[in-house]
């Protein structure tokens, strides 16, 4: 198994709503899109550009937030739900 970085990169911000790409080797090759809303404290998963439709959402609300995203290895997704979540309490959206 790759320990491999897992790129994200913005794509776009739209309505409050910050957009990023991912991509990683680890697992296999994943590449995904994002969405961290922190006006609704969630993280929005797509498999392309058309955002009208996520493949899985996370609330980060309570504490057993993470679920399986169709598509996308639990240990990749639960790590990038880890970076928006911190992205949402600090305020912070990197280029």
């Amino acid at each position: 198994m790759s320990k491999g970085p897992i790129e994200i990169i913005k794509n776009k911000e739209n309505k409050g709503i910050y957009y990023y790409y991912v991509s990683t080797l680890r697992y296999g090759l994943y590449e995904f899109f994002i969405g961290i809303d922190p006006k609704k404290n969630r993280l929005l998963f797509f498999d392309k550009t058309n955002f009208d439709t996520p493949i899985g959402i996370i609330t980060f609300v309570g504490v057993d937030n993470l679920v399986e995203i169709n598509g996308i290895h639990k240990g990749i997704s639960n790590m990038v739900a880890v970076q928006a979540y911190k992205a949402i309490m600090e305020n912070e959206y990197p280029e």
